[in-house]
């Protein structure tokens, strides 16, 4: 890349040479994947979600290189496809829904409060829907907004949802 020019003693680069670099993570909140066998662009120490304090305490400090991607290495994220009525789930039991091109083909986002206890008596299957994080104390915790079902099961849920709403009455 070309130097345009010097401030204090740093070098100046054209805005079209300057990229951004995220993890593999931060990508995925983007609703992109980064490509499989793409090297990372660049290696950075790793930050550790753990506070602090527990920090602090632990004798052995497990700093791991954290790589990064730049956009170049991404794709758009492709949606899993429910299968058999199961909603696809990430390892914590949960559907990434960042964006809308997140939906699972073949699912519907629902906003209901409670909906999985209604799901469970009828043996459907609902996911959570995390659509962030919220940090605070030292800790991330996921955000979660209505949940992810089968676009089959969508109108029995929201039917039996409103029976048990006028139950609770």
């Amino acid at each position: 890349a070309a130097v345009l020019g010097y401030c204090r003693g740093e070098p100046v680069y054209s805005r079209d040479c300057v990229h951004t670099l995220h993890s593999r993570e931060t990508w995925l909140k983007e609703a992109r994947t980064v490509r499989l066998g793409e090297e990372p662009f660049k290696m950075v120490k790793g930050f550790s979600n753990r506070s602090r304090k527990a920090r602090m305490m632990s004798e052995t400090k497990d700093e791991k290189d954290l790589p990064l991607f730049g956009e170049w290495q991404t794709e758009a994220y492709q949606p899993p496809i429910a299968v058999d009525g199961k909603v696809p789930r990430n390892e914590y039991g949960n559907v990434y829904l960042f964006k809308a091109c997140m939906i699972p083909v073949g699912c519907v986002h629902v906003r209901l409060p409670n909906l999985h206890r209604v799901a469970r008596k009828l043996n459907l299957d609902a996911a959570p829907a995390v659509t962030g994080f919220d940090y605070h104390g030292g800790y991330s915790h996921a955000v979660t907004d209505g949940y992810i079902v089968c676009e089959e099961d969508e109108e029995i849920l929201r039917a039996a949802w409103v029976e048990e709403q006028e139950i609770q009455k």
